[in-house]
């Protein structure tokens, strides 16, 4: 039986990458793919944040940590229903469904990478490293534009959270790989595009100020990061 077909076992596994709350690990047999997934102690038995309130919404009680989940892959399906996003370089990681592991359900999600092969560095890394260049500049404009004009929401747009993927010599682009979707009990962004873009042109706002600051000016403390810089 394949891999994919059945439970994955992580112990041989390469971590790539951890954050708070979840491990991120490659995939062995596809190598375009990445694992995430919670860490055991990080939830509890009933499927919730360990130290979190619980939301007194039914659908939240459900799905408990998996709520975050359900954010990104919402956002994804709205991304790829629009006719128009199909054949372009995509401003997001592609997300391709979930396998059974060990220590619990992992979503896979895509791989991106750096012209070494490595993971692609964050904006956080890039910035902090001095290799924030103009033309990193021009693709991150490009970026900020594209989260506007296609009605891409996300709740938390901290620099840890987008890569830039590729060369920077040859079509090099910044890609959103976490904190996708909207957290309001009301959607609003979601239904109004003049809302999302309102936002949306203010955390570029930050993110500029952060950029501007040579990383030091960030409007929080960046969280933890892997081996690579990816948050997780």
């Amino acid at each position: 039986m394949p891999a994919f077909m059945g439970s994955l076992d992580l112990s041989q596994a390469r971590l790539v990458a951890q954050g708070g709350v979840r491990f991120v690990y490659e995939h062995d047999d596809f190598p375009g793919m990445l694992i995430k997934v919670y860490k055991p102690d990080a939830i509890d038995d009933e499927g919730h944040f360990v130290g979190k309130k619980r939301k007194r919404m039914k659908f939240r009680r459900r799905l408990g940590a998996f709520v975050q989940v359900n954010r990104e892959i919402a956002e994804f399906l709205a991304f790829q229903a629009r006719r128009s996003n199909r054949g372009e370089q995509w401003p997001i990681a592609k997300m391709f469904g979930f396998v059974e592991t060990e220590i619990g359900l992992g979503v896979l999600t895509q791989k991106l990478t750096a012209p070494d092969g490595g993971l692609a560095p964050t904006l956080v890394a890039l910035v902090r490293g001095r290799q924030f260049s103009p033309r990193h500049r021009a693709a991150l404009q490009r970026f900020l534009q594209d989260l506007e004009e296609r009605h891409i929401c996300m709740c938390d747009p901290h620099p840890s959270n987008i890569v830039f993927a590729g060369d920077i010599e040859n079509g090099g682009r910044f890609v959103a790989i976490d904190g996708l979707g909207a957290k309001t009990l009301l959607p609003v962004r979601d239904w109004f595009k003049f809302f999302n873009a309102r936002r949306t042109r203010r955390n570029a706002q930050r993110i500029w100020k952060f950029v501007d600051g040579l990383g030091k000016a960030s409007t929080e403390p960046a969280p933890a990061v892997g081996l690579a810089g990816v948050q997780a």
